[in-house]
């Protein structure tokens, strides 16, 4: 007896064509995949779907692992920017494109991200500031990461090191000086018992 995974392409196709918003059908697509591995065809189809907004939750969880899986970063990244698009408060999506960019070296799109996940999720500023420190040492040089680094430090009472990120910042002569000013300012407002905030 035939194993109902073994598919043919015609069927695989079949499975699609019928009715591309039968959820079951993505279900078998990765039992298929889990089985057996990619199929030439199971990309070209899962993208189908995204391209007729068939947004169910097994295409958004196989289309990424097949682009992890063929090393195509790009691929990837395209993919959460569109749906980012479409579900801009999904700190999921915020957080893979996080972890892509890093992998891209475009850290200060890394670093947008960072900020919008902290506008979403103020609690998971601990997280934030394990990712933030993964950018600043790939990339200490980039103001972006450092604003934003000393902005999540100052949200989990660390003024210590606030101030070492807007020093840095100062050190790195990017002609805001202004700002950082009003930073330290806000600082001591904000923690006045801590004199060694001072620059």
């Amino acid at each position: 007896m035939r194993d109902v995974y073994e598919l043919t392409d015609e069927e695989l196709e079949d499975c699609f064509e019928i009715d591309p918003q039968f959820t079951q059908t993505y279900f078998l697509l990765a039992k298929y995949y889990k089985k057996f591995g990619p199929h030439p065809k199971l990309q070209v189809m899962l993208e189908k779907a995204l391209d007729q907004n068939i947004l169910d939750a097994t295409i958004l969880d196989l289309l990424p692992r097949l682009y992890q899986d063929s090393g195509n970063l790009d691929k990837n990244l395209l993919l959460y920017e569109r749906l980012i698009e479409k579900r801009p408060s999904s700190i999921v999506y915020h957080q893979a494109l996080v972890e892509l960019y890093t992998k891209r070296r475009n850290f200060v799109k890394a670093c947008l991200h960072l900020e919008a996940i902290l506008k979403l999720s103020p609690s998971s500023v601990s997280e934030l500031i394990r990712l933030g420190e993964i950018l600043l040492l790939h990339a200490p040089q980039i103001r972006e990461i450092r604003q934003t680094m000393a902005n999540l430090y100052i949200k989990s009472c660390q003024p210590t090191k606030a101030v070492i990120q807007l020093d840095a910042l100062l050190a790195l002569n990017s002609g805001n000086r202004h700002d950082i000013v009003v930073s330290l300012k806000h600082l001591l407002q904000l923690f006045p018992d801590t004199p060694e905030i001072m620059l």
